[in-house]
């Protein structure tokens, strides 16, 4: 066996790190994300790779419902950077479910954290999407790992206006199932 040390490594810590396809195989612009939708059905079950902003987070029986707004997934040699917003917009939503407990890392659920996760397409759901209950379809997927910086961003909706702090933590969570 070999043994591997790490010192001096800051920014990421080794047990924590995101299994990533070598492909980079993220979603990375809005037409790759809007063909998704346009065949959902047809996709049920793939696996993807998805990144955005938690925009609403729901504590549900076992783990969470998420709401957040759709990011590029960022290219290979960049992960540990996170997504970053390249101001494509309009920005689509789409919900997907955690299951399990995120516990004492509390600020990993707090709203504008950027993430980025693998996961599996189940479909679309009707969620509430403005205050005013307008209810859209949007892609629906099961999370089997996220990683989510704490950025503690505030993303000021329409305004173009973004404020990121640097040297966020990052966390990985994988799913019970």
């Amino acid at each position: 066996g070999s043994i591997l040390l790490l010192s001096g490594c800051s920014g990421f810590q080794f047990p924590d790190m995101m299994p990533v396809e070598p492909k980079g195989s993220g979603v990375k612009d809005l037409e790759q994300f809007n063909q998704i939708l346009s065949n959902v059905d047809s996709r049920k079950g793939q696996k993807i790779q998805l990144a955005g902003r938690l925009q609403r987070v729901e504590e549900i029986q076992d783990g969470y419902k998420v709401f957040a707004s759709w990011l590029p997934y960022p290219p290979p040699g960049s992960i540990e950077e996170g997504p970053k917003d390249n101001q494509q917009r309009p920005v689509p939503n789409f919900l997907f479910y955690f299951h399990g407990k995120i516990g004492e890392k509390v600020f990993s659920t707090i709203q504008g954290n950027t993430f980025i996760f693998d996961g599996i397409i189940q479909g679309t759901e009707k969620y509430m999407v403005g205050m005013f209950g307008a209810e859209k379809n949007l892609l629906t997927l099961s999370a089997n790992c996220v990683r989510i910086w704490e950025t503690g961003t505030t993303s000021m909706e329409g305004t173009g206006v973004s404020v990121e702090y640097p040297g966020a933590i990052a966390r990985t969570f994988c799913s019970k199932k």
